[in-house]
């Protein structure tokens, strides 16, 4: 399954990874983490069809994490320009064998 990175309705990105739980999808948040110093904020809420985890923020850069069934899986989503850059970045650095490889 490929993770796709498209335009929401709000105009910013969206990044679903096909699956859940996934590998890929670990990779990407541990580099967020332990690779940009991305802080964790907000909270959890699990529901019966979406589920909303802690988003990653720093400055003005906020990519809103969870799950949902409509979305096949998990999801980082942007709420700002500077996001939709990282998000941009975080794609062009999954390879077609989904191994991720920041640059």
């Amino acid at each position: 399954m490929q993770p796709r990175l498209f335009a929401m309705a709000s105009g910013y990105l969206c990044l679903e990874f096909d699956a859940y739980g996934s590998e890929l999808r670990r990779s990407v948040c541990t580099y967020l983490v332990d690779g940009l110093g991305v802080g964790r904020c907000g909270e959890v809420v699990d529901g019966w069809d979406e589920g909303i985890a802690q988003s990653f923020c720093l400055g003005e850069v906020v990519l809103e994490s969870g799950w949902s069934h409509w979305a096949d899986g998990d999801y980082l989503q942007s709420v700002s320009p500077a996001g939709d850059e990282l998000l941009r970045l975080l794609f062009a650095a999954i390879g077609p064998d989904l191994l991720f490889r920041p640059l």
